[in-house]
């Protein structure tokens, strides 16, 4: 079996390895089996994979999935690919990550990637727009700390809040610094993120969620339009602007009613979480 920390070694004697673009490649095979066993790939699946690097996990998602999509932004990189790699079920695209999913929203039921660190929250805000059957990612261990919080926990952020508003988040394993090469100097973890699918016992993600999706509207408003939305999908649909104004009025929020979500810090969130 190939060395693929050699192989890397070797690219790098040829191609300068571009550090500021995130370029850490995972080299640990188990780990690279590890996020394909989590994903459960079928001859169904529509991969997309962000930031393919030489394309080591690239390969075995091609052995399990239906088509697979691999965006990398470097352009060494994505000649060498072209190159190396060939396959009837893969294209490679030189482009931004993020920007790739903004022009083809829902068009892929799976993520499977080693991202650059950098784009961590950026990925996972642009997600939330997004339907999909699960995410598994590389990501650096604080963000994973941040985001498997419990939405209530006392050690939430903001980020942790909108996060689990949207998905199941867990960690599947922290991972060594050595899984990577050049070794990157924080800690990673995999994890896997899952969309909510049913709300009716998760009140309060979805009003946050419905916050977040309304994000530019008056706190008092959006909130009055996320009860009405959630009876109508989970009630008897009895909610009017008339009732939602008046749950919002006793929920004592007269500090924040004016801020959008976008304005709101952790502490005036956990507030409308207490109230609800």
């Amino acid at each position: 079996m190939q060395d693929l920390k050699k192989i890397v070694i070797d690219f790098e004697k040829h191609s300068k390895i571009k550090k500021y673009h995130d370029q850490h490649f995972m080299v640990d095979k188990e780990i690279i089996e590890l996020m394909v066993e989590a994903a459960h790939l079928s001859k169904k699946d529509f991969v997309l994979e962000i930031g393919s690097g030489l394309g080591f996990l690239t390969a075995r998602l091609c052995e399990k999935a239906k088509r697979v999509v691999a965006i990398e932004k470097d352009e060494i990189l994505v000649a060498y690919l072209n190159k190396k790699m060939k396959s009837r079920n893969l294209e490679f695209v030189h482009l931004e990550g993020i920007d790739y999913i903004r022009k083809n929203r829902n068009k892929f039921n799976k993520i499977v990637s080693n991202i650059p660190y950098s784009i961590s929250e950026p990925l996972v805000m642009e997600l939330i727009h997004n339907d999909f059957d699960i995410c598994i990612l590389t990501v650096p261990k604080n963000f994973a700390d941040v985001l498997i919080q419990p939405i209530d926990s006392e050690t939430a952020t903001k980020l942790s809040m909108i996060g689990q508003s949207f998905f199941i988040v867990r960690k599947i394993r922290d991972l060594y610094k050595s899984a990577f090469y050049p070794e990157p100097r924080k800690d990673s973890s995999v994890i896997e993120m899952k969309p909510i699918k049913d709300y009716k016992s998760r009140k309060r993600e979805f009003l946050i969620r419905e916050l977040v999706l309304q994000g530019k509207k008056k706190l008092k408003n959006a909130l009055m339009e996320a009860f009405i939305n959630y009876d109508k999908k989970y009630g008897k649909s009895l909610f009017t602007k008339r009732t939602s104004k008046e749950i919002v009025k006793k929920m004592n929020l007269e500090a924040i009613k004016n801020k959008t979500f976008n304005e709101l810090d952790k502490s005036d969130i956990k507030r409308i979480l207490d109230s609800i």
